[in-house]
């Protein structure tokens, strides 16, 4: 656990490993010149767990994970924040899933978010296993950083995290980790993270935007043996419409990829390939259209997304597998859109409430 001026929620977040249901670990915090009471904070805890190492000065969170890399002597490696809170049966349930899937180098959790105030928020699912966390590399980090418990032994051989991926640094490592070892998550919530003001994503979002596109886009030359343009990645990645003449290059690029993603699995699990056909056409839609309100849109506007998106999707590029797979899609949700409108007309007659 890396640790810079942690004091507001230093506690908890230590009390949290130390009440932990496994109880055979060593806890390395690693001060990065703190000048706040963070060390003496530390210091107060009489377990012999815990071993405080200190940096002569402010490295950064990327020395000093590596810092804990190289004193780590344990067989697994778990991460963990200053400000957030792992929930006590999270390394048991870690540490029995290793044990059990010797193919699996990195394990990552389902997490809640909270505010800085510790109310809980939303509850974030991550893809459980190594095919649909390879797709999703494309778009996202699919594993929450402290929620990550790895074979150390594997973490050092891949050298760790590096300095040219700033405030992605978790990112980088899960894409290097897929050329030698399985990744997966577990559906259960073991982390609750904090989300305030001065996280790394609040006080660096557009570094790490900007880190993100670079790791993104070597993903997608050493895959696709093609190196996109930076702006046709964003168009990609992100939820929104994007502009006119970026859609066709993105297409072709989410398609491609998707295309390696089904051709890289050595055997794809019950519904994979299903749930990488949902997210395609979703992601496609959406590039095209930005996100679908559904009925909060008009019928007749909804109907012309559709056409817009069945237009623009079933170019040449596609096989014709996929061709009808984008147009059967487009038909749905049609079909959806007439069914709404049915069922909106009926309860208005009846003086119902759509509720």
């Amino acid at each position: 656990m890396p640790v810079y001026n942690g004091e507001p929620y230093l506690a908890s977040a230590v009390e949290s490993i130390l009440g932990q249901s496994f109880a055979d670990f060593e806890f390395l915090i690693i001060d990065d010149g703190s000048t706040d009471r963070s060390c003496e904070i530390v210091r107060g805890y009489a377990d012999p767990r815990i071993r405080l190492l200190r940096n002569s000065s402010n490295r950064g969170v990327i020395a000093t994970l590596n810092r804990g890399l190289e004193e780590a002597h344990g067989e697994y490696l778990a991460r963990m924040d200053a400000d957030d809170i792992s929930l006590p049966d999270r390394l048991a349930q870690q540490v029995a899933f290793l044990d059990a899937h010797p193919e699996v180098g990195v394990l990552g959790s389902a997490i809640e978010l909270m505010d800085a105030q510790g109310a809980p928020g939303i509850l974030v699912r991550f893809p459980a296993s190594h095919n649909l966390i390879r797709w999703a590399l494309a778009f996202y980090s699919p594993i929450a950083h402290p929620s990550a418990m790895m074979r150390t032994e594997i973490a050092a051989s891949l050298g760790g995290y590096r300095s040219e991926a700033r405030h992605c640094e978790d990112y980088d490592l899960w894409w290097r980790a897929t050329r030698v070892t399985a990744l997966a998550n577990l559906e259960t919530v073991l982390l609750r993270l904090r989300k305030h003001d001065v996280n790394v994503t609040s006080r660096f979002g557009a570094v790490q935007h900007d880190t993100a596109l670079r790791i993104c886009r070597s993903i997608l030359a050493e895959t696709l043996g093609e190196e996109f343009p930076l702006e046709v990645i964003a168009a990609a990645r992100e939820h929104a419409r994007a502009a006119e003449a970026l859609i066709p290059p993105a297409i072709e690029l989410i398609v491609r990829y998707h295309r390696y993603c089904l051709g890289a699995a050595a055997a794809l699990g019950l519904g994979e390939a299903a749930v990488m056909r949902e997210d395609l056409t979703k992601r496609v839609y959406q590039l095209v259209n930005g996100p679908d309100r559904g009925p909060l849109d008009a019928p007749g506007q909804r109907l012309r997304s559709i056409r817009r998106y069945a237009a623009l999707a079933c170019t040449g590029l596609l096989t014709a597998a996929e061709t009808r797979h984008f147009r059967g899609d487009a038909a749905k949700r049609a079909w959806q859109v007439l069914k709404d409108t049915v069922r909106t007309r009926i309860l208005a007659r009846s003086g119902a409430s759509p509720a």
